[in-house]
């Protein structure tokens, strides 16, 4: 498992293009900490309507993802928790636990969504089962929208009183959307339909 900061505007520019932005929390301020991580366990996908039925038996590489992360108050405010743009490296078949893209401090309310924004979701294999169709250089691309960007929001509803700790955690889903890959794409609906999250 490999994990790489991106430093830069980039995340500047991605927050300004989804729309306004709450204050960024610092640590040490008041207010509860909110804390972000991104997994691939290989779990089902929670996000909508989408089946495993393959899995990732068979398949063997790693996954690189460029990501912000954001929590959106009940005033439609969004918060960005990561600062930067975060480069991550999963491994295929390992469960690579939880890799924290970012924490704010965040004042007391209710926080109603959280978000993240992909520029970057490539796959590079090294395997793939019978069946499947092995691109020529091995490399699997999530097809990105808008902006060349893929925005994935789920609910997560957070009561913030005071001084808790709120971890949201993202899995990746890589189990759904890899094996639906066609001619090395995989569609911007499945990928970001199979991502999950869980608010503890």
């Amino acid at each position: 498992m490999k994990v790489n900061y991106c430093r830069g505007l980039m995340a500047v520019g991605l927050l300004v293009a989804f729309g306004g932005l709450a204050g960024c929390g610092e640590l040490g301020s008041s207010g509860a900490e909110v804390r972000v991580y991104l997994q691939n366990t290989g779990g089902p996908g929670g996000g909508g309507p989408v089946t495993d039925a393959m899995g990732l038996a068979g398949f063997a590489g790693d996954v690189d993802v460029r990501v912000v992360a954001l929590i959106q108050d009940d005033g439609g405010f969004w918060t960005d928790v990561t600062s930067s743009a975060q480069e991550l490296t999963f491994t295929l078949g390992e469960d690579s636990g939880r890799i924290e893209l970012g924490r704010r401090s965040l004042a007391p309310g209710t926080y109603s969504q959280a978000r993240l924004i992909f520029t970057r979701v490539e796959v590079q294999l090294t395997d793939a089962p019978p069946g499947f169709a092995m691109p020529p250089d091995g490399t699997v691309r999530v097809q990105l929208g808008s902006g060349d960007r893929v925005p994935v929001t789920r609910n997560a509803t957070m009561i913030l009183t005071g001084d808790e700790t709120v971890e949201v955690t993202f899995d990746l889903g890589a189990e759904t959307w890899l094996p639906g890959a066609i001619d090395g794409v995989v569609g911007t609906t499945l990928f970001s339909s199979a991502v999950s999250v869980q608010v503890n």
